[in-house]
């Protein structure tokens, strides 16, 4: 079974602004135990097969959270070292969460809400937690509210993504994996990776009229350390 965090990093195929803003960072993430896989830096993690850096795809995540940050999770000041890699692949979001949970040996997250990244002992990391927001009411028609126009088809919808394997039965909007890490000198990073599907095309009036789908899946490596 799916753990939906209903919290959507822009894969929602709702449209405008809000659709793309950054979740916030509130993931179930078990810290004090070291996992084998979790890795301390960006660099040491392995990115998708196939998948590429992708500079325009940087810049659309960074125009769309517009100066925000959600990396501090509760934590007071700014990080000292921050750091965003986004990838782009044709694989759908299942795939590529799948390849993420087992390169990551991630765990579901579960419904306990975070921990302190400070109970992280030095020179550890906490093992992945993962998270999945699959596809839900955007299987069904959504119209509009004024005319009674269904604006987004839920059958168009269905028959695109059935082209993608499920995972666990479901397909996926967004999923994330995120983790704590702490050196010997007592610096704590956060890191995450989080899958979008961008698959859909954003401008409503578009997606109603000509229903535009190109198979396209960005991957957001993020960090932040505090010193």
């Amino acid at each position: 079974m799916i753990r939906s965090s209903r919290n959507r990093y822009g894969a929602s195929l709702a449209y405008g602004p809000a659709a793309i803003v950054v979740a916030a960072f509130v993931l179930a993430i078990a810290f004090g135990a070291t996992s084998a896989s979790a890795q301390t830096s960006l660099a040491g993690i392995r990115p998708f097969p196939g998948a590429t850096a992708d500079a325009a795809a940087l810049a659309t995540v960074k125009a769309e959270r517009g100066g925000s940050d959600d990396m501090a999770g509760g934590r007071p000041g700014a990080p000292s070292d921050r750091l965003t890699k986004v990838y782009s692949t044709a694989a759908g979001v299942e795939e590529v969460l799948a390849f993420y949970i087992n390169a990551l040996n991630a765990r579901p997250s579960g419904d306990s809400g975070p921990d302190e990244p400070g109970t992280v002992k030095r020179g550890s990391s906490s093992r992945p937690a993962w998270s999945a927001d699959p596809y839900e009411e955007e299987l069904q028609d959504s119209r509009s509210e004024a005319t009674g126009e269904v604006s987004r088809p839920g059958a168009w919808v269905r028959k695109v993504l059935s082209a993608r394997k499920p995972f666990d039965g479901q397909w996926i909007g967004t999923a994330t994996l995120a983790w704590s890490a702490t050196d010997k000198d007592g610096a704590v990073t956060m890191l995450r990776v989080v899958i979008q599907d961008r698959s859909f095309d954003q401008d409503g009036g578009k997606f109603s009229k000509t229903r535009n789908y190109a198979q396209k899946t960005f991957i957001l490596l993020d960090s932040a350390t505090w010193r």
